[in-house]
């Protein structure tokens, strides 16, 4: 074989790569983009990045040192963090950074994973995505100061949905999501438009499964001024009675431009 006739293989062989790396390139006939999240947080170098602890002056265990603590995590490698409360506190959560944070209109996409040691028969409030401060009476819905997510007693996973409607300044409604399994990690992958607007919606999937599908409705009020931020840990409100410390881990909490999809979000 001649030098010439390799030389052209060589050529076809390059531009067979090249084709192949602009097809590899293209999702739906569309040119892939890069998505880099707002923020991520997988808690690895023990540095809470942004994140700040909630645990309210109520309590009577050390925030840093007992209620919200760097721990590795449970079945995977890596450091998670584990929120605990006992009968005497009322919340161990962390407002994630406000990196990311959208204004009134505008989507995101949030993503975040929990791990459940043991079920004592508690539930709580996992994630929040509060109007605060605000003069609303969310009494007159479900409590709590805007939407959330709820671990419930029996592992239900269930996302509460608080919104403007036609009928009311405040309607609640609740959404199943999905089961929390102790001693397993779980994955919650919420997209959401914050808007007073018809075109709000909210899709919510759980490991990979989406059992939400909320479209064309308000789900926020415009006279709030700023659009909810984001927390996840574990709140009860009033301390309560019964088996303690409830347990929760998360890790992995990010935050992207309501532009990416759900692929992006899913295998970032």
């Amino acid at each position: 074989m001649g030098h010439r006739t390799l030389i052209a293989l060589s050529a076809t062989g390059l531009m067979l790569l090249a084709f192949l790396a602009a097809e590899a390139s293209l999702v739906g006939g569309r040119a892939r983009r890069e998505v880099t999240p707002f923020y991520h947080n997988d808690f690895d170098d023990g540095d809470m990045d942004g994140c700040k602890r909630e645990c309210h002056s109520k309590g009577c265990h050390d925030c840093q040192t007992e209620k919200i603590v760097f721990k590795p995590s449970p079945d995977k490698e890596g450091m998670s963090l584990l929120h605990s409360l006992w009968n005497c506190d009322e919340r161990a959560e962390i407002k994630v950074s406000n990196e990311g944070r959208p204004k009134i209109g505008e989507s995101r996409w949030y993503r975040f994973s929990y791990y459940w040691p043991e079920n004592l028969g508690n539930g709580c409030l996992i994630a929040q995505f509060p109007t605060f401060p605000t003069k609303r009476n969310f009494k007159q819905g479900c409590n709590g100061v805007g939407s959330d997510i709820r671990l419930e007693g029996d592992g239900s996973v269930v996302f509460t949905f608080q919104r403007p409607t036609a009928q009311a300044d405040i309607t609640c409604s609740h959404h199943r999501i999905g089961t929390m399994t102790p001693g397993e990690w779980h994955t919650a992958i919420v997209h959401v438009k914050w808007t007073q607007e018809d075109d709000g919606f909210v899709e919510i999937w759980w490991d990979g499964k989406k059992t939400v599908n909320i479209k064309r409705q308000a789900t926020y009020w415009a006279d709030e001024g700023t659009a909810p931020y984001f927390k996840v840990g574990a709140y009860k409100g009033d301390p309560w009675k019964g088996a303690a410390p409830f347990r929760i881990y998360t890790d992995d909490v990010f935050v992207f431009d309501g532009d990416a999809s759900y692929r992006d979000v899913a295998n970032y």
